[in-house]
């Protein structure tokens, strides 16, 4: 691999399917398209045939976004654009096929066979696609349906870009897809949620006042489903026992449902009871290193967590279910191109797996997050995000099982939608095309900080898209997500949004609201007591057996509302009367706001973190920090053009060279590891006191005790994105594949970055990759790397961050040498190859071996790998 770890895409790479682990530069990643200077001709483009190869042709008639414009694809005025949508127009429907974007034949042959009906393809394969957009706008949702069954994703992508937004309304409003029969989910008139009770630090008591609050206002129809930070498999269990908890306290059966989205390989492993042998494994673990400051004794925000009455329950679920049924829906991001599912770490093969054993499943897809990733293959983002939507149908149909989707519209950032208009476009596009693929979609409109998306942009495009009749949205505490720090929509506003817009929520949750919790009306409004989070705790308490005088139970309840408040969660202050916020939460929401503008435009400070690390690094020359530099030219470059932030400039590669020449070894070490700190999307989090110092000094401690190495000075890079630490790892220990023993060692780089400001707690994380350096000389991506996050003295305490990264790095290090010993590897051949030390197969079996059983804190899947 180059130094630079990157390497031009030429339309074979792209046809082919295959990526490299990170993205090219800019100008060598855009596919078939011209380089800019030279902009079509809007008159040859009418007149012209269309060609074999489609993807810039679908390119240039897709509304302008910036993340289609970083391929080279976007049309650039509506002449421009105008012109290839008459050509597409123009083009037939049965010739309009994948093998015209991309070979991914895996991805198109399952979608073909489990997701298309030959035969109604056949009766519309002569329409034109101009004549297919007049049938959806004109015809009735019975004669639409009819011909659902035969439209490729492709084609479904090629006719919303002739639509205009009335006109993605008017279609989007006449099909409606319920999961599964007898559920009024995603029907006409329906409007349901799904409430999102994330915590910074997967506290369970955090998780369970939020859903509740959640019900106060009618929300969780659709399903209760968390983003979770650490998916260690104890932590994925006890997550989920706090969400079936719930579910089984209030007997609401199968009324709706729950889920934590960990990657679905962590959820099969606790499907499987896996997460038992976890706990005991963890149990084992070495202790905290005593020279690290009170490493030996756990933050007191830990303490209270696993004391607490939610901890506890979970606990006796989990001992008292098997892990089948705690994993009661199958979660996953999924994408349009085989390349960017590498990225998220599944195939199609896992996916399948997957819908076999459980019984509801539930995908989230989003434009985007194949551009991000280098892994779009040239074709555009609404074309992709179709081809996501027809992995998502192929896998309902085959399995038959109760299924959901939804597009997260917005989180990735401005690099691939930067106003309002777009992401109104992108919402739409995206809603229209899941109801074509006859699919129950809902969206999450949201937005991150570092966007020119105002407060009031996400509550105009909430009101607008709900015209078309989305399944459902998010519903979070407070408008502010705590833990992915976004804006997206708060319980509060789905009370507003249900009376603005004459749409109820689920017939099947009804009764509860109303006569369970008397927080709703039957006519769907809310009662006074909606809001009131202390009154369903009691109910919860009550339905639980606990006997105290209500009023007892009620004055605990607030307390505990009280101490969420003084960790900065919107919980337990009501709502204003028009279910908006009271004016001290607005304001302090708008602070939020305006505080995290100003972090996303901060740099990092070498200088002043020198200073405050020197306790910790020393001032041996060998332990001096050393400063790199990102390709970003300032913050403007770094928050438009993301991929300059993952690259290093040429001076930065030749003192990382010379970094990696002077560094000495300690004799006998077979673990070595390497610490880089960079800004990310909040340098103020690095700044912090009691964030990254304590953070260095515990990551050194834990090493010392497990006699890891750390032969490199600690590593700053300014204007760095989470891959320009697998750059430096690639550079660090990808020499030593050829050197014999090679496969025997480890090479780990803890990459500290600041996480997107705005959940209050100005935190960062821990993306670390732990391989041999054969892996590394392959090449990582976000699907070899883990992450710690929520890390800060309010949320995740720095210690503790510390000893889950290393517990990590003790789990690989235990498989790389279980995989040296397992069936001869070092002795013998495999299928006819050699195995030998350092060869290339001894490093395949090696890795295989660590990918597939490594634990996994937070493995980086769309939520965590983009817009970072």
């Amino acid at each position: 691999m180059s130094r630079t770890h990157t390497a031009t895409a030429t339309d074979a790479d792209v046809h082919d399917g295959n990526s490299n682990q990170h993205p090219a530069p800019e100008r060598d990643r855009r596919g078939p398209a011209n380089d800019g200077t030279d902009p079509p001709n809007p008159v040859r483009l009418i007149l012209a045939e269309a060609p074999t190869d489609l993807r810039r042709l679908f390119g240039l008639a897709s509304e302008f976004k910036e993340g289609d414009d970083a391929l080279g694809i976007a049309s650039h005025s509506p002449a421009e654009r105008d012109a290839a949508r008459l050509q597409l127009s123009l083009l037939r429907v049965g010739d309009i096929r994948p093998d015209r974007f991309s070979n991914d034949r895996e991805l198109a042959d399952y979608a073909e066979e489990f997701g298309l009906d030959l035969q109604v393809a056949a009766r519309i394969a002569g329409w034109t696609l101009g004549e297919l957009r007049e049938f959806l706008v004109d015809a009735s949702e019975d004669a639409i349906r009819a011909i659902l069954p035969g439209l490729r994703s492709e084609v479904i992508a090629g006719v919303v870009k002739l639509m205009s937004n009335d006109d993605l309304i008017c279609v989007a409003s006449k099909i409606w897809n319920p999961p599964a029969p007898g559920s009024t989910l995603g029907t006409h008139g329906r409007f349901a949620s799904r409430i999102q009770p994330n915590s910074a630090t997967d506290d369970p008591e955090e998780v369970l006042m939020s859903v509740l609050e959640g019900l106060s206002y009618g929300c969780g129809d659709a399903i209760f489903g968390i983003n979770i930070v650490a998916s260690d498999l104890p932590n994925v269990a006890t997550l989920e026992a706090v969400l079936l908890d719930v579910i089984q306290t209030f007997q609401l059966g199968d009324k709706t449902k729950h889920c934590v989205l960990a990657h679905l390989d962590e959820q099969m492993a606790v499907h499987a009871g896996q997460h038992r042998d976890d706990a005991l494994r963890r149990s084992r673990s070495p202790a905290p290193s005593s020279s690290s400051s009170n490493a030996s004794s756990p933050p007191p925000a830990a303490t209270e967590r696993s004391a607490s009455p939610a901890a506890h329950t979970a606990a006796q679920l989990i001992e008292s279910t098997p892990g089948h049924d705690l994993i009661g829906v199958a979660f996953q991001s999924i994408g349009g191109t085989l390349a960017v599912n590498r990225v998220f770490g599944i195939s199609v093969a896992s996916l399948r797996a997957a819908a076999t054993k459980v019984p509801a499943l539930y995908y989230e897809t989003g434009q985007g997050s194949a551009v991000t990733n280098g892994a779009s293959n040239g074709i555009d983002m609404v074309t992709c995000e179709a081809r996501a939507h027809g992995l998502a149908r192929a896998l309902r149909n085959e399995s038959r099982n109760w299924t959901i989707v939804n597009s997260v519209v917005g989180f990735i950032g401005p690099e691939v939608h930067k106003s309002r208009d777009q992401l109104l476009r992108a919402c739409l596009e995206d809603l229209c095309m899941g109801k074509l693929h006859g699919l129950t979609f809902g969206l999450d409109i949201c937005a991150t900080y570092h966007m020119d998306i105002t407060l009031d942009d996400i509550e105009f495009i909430q009101d607008a898209v709900l015209a078309a009749g989305p399944a459902f949205y998010m519903a979070v505490a407070g408008r502010n997500d705590p833990m992915l720090s976004y804006i997206t929509t708060g319980f509060r506003d789905h009370p507003r949004l249900r009376l603005a817009h004459g749409v109820h929520g689920t017939d099947e949750m009804r009764d509860f609201f109303v006569h369970d919790l008397g927080v709703m009306n039957y006519d769907g409004s809310m009662t006074g007591r909606a809001g009131d989070t202390a009154a369903v705790y009691a109910a919860y308490r009550h339905r639980k057996g606990d006997t105290r005088p209500h009023a007892e139970i009620i004055a605990e309840g607030r307390a505990i509302l009280e101490k969420m408040q003084r960790r900065g969660l919107d919980l337990g202050y009501g709502h204003d009367g028009a279910f908006r916020a009271p004016p001290t939460v607005r304001q302090r929401l708008q602070e939020i706001y305006d505080g995290a503008k100003r972090a996303v435009r901060q740099e990092i400070h070498p200088a002043t973190l020198r200073v405050r690390l020197a306790p910790v690094i020393g001032d041996q020359p060998a332990q001096d920090a050393v400063e790199l530099v990102s390709e970003a030219q300032g913050r403007d470059e770094y928050l438009r053009r993301p991929v300059t932030g993952e690259r290093l400039t040429r001076a930065s590669l030749d003192l990382l060279a010379q970094v990696r020449a002077q560094s000495v070894p300690l004799p006998g070490r077979h673990v070595r590891a390497a610490i880089v700190i960079s800004d990310g999307l909040n340098a103020d989090s690095i700044h912090a006191p009691g964030h990254v110092d304590v953070l260095v000094e515990a990551l050194h401690a834990e090493c010392a005790a497990r006699q890891i190495d750390l032969p490199f000075p600690l590593i700053i890079v300014r204007n760095g994105r989470v891959r320009a630490g697998y750059v430096v790892g690639c550079d660090l220990f990808s020499p030593r594949a050829a050197r014999d023993g090679a496969d025997e060692e480890v090479g780990v780089v803890f990459h500290v970055i600041g996480e997107r400001p705005g959940n209050g707690q100005n935190s960062l994380s821990v993306y670390l990759v732990a391989a041999t350096p054969g892996t590394w000389a392959q090449g990582v991506d976000h699907n070899h790397a883990r992450v710690v996050s929520g890390v800060s003295a309010t949320a995740l305490d720095p210690r503790t961050a510390a000893r889950e990264c290393l517990l990590f790095v003790d789990q690989v290090v235990e498989r790389v040498v279980g995989a040296r010993r397992e069936d001869g590897a070092l002795e013998s051949a495999t299928e006819g190859e050699e195995c030998a030390p350092g060869s290339s197969k001894a490093a395949d079996v090696a890795s295989k071996h660590v990918n597939e059983t490594m634990p996994a804190l937070m493995r980086v899947n769309s939520r965590r790998g983009l817009g970072v």
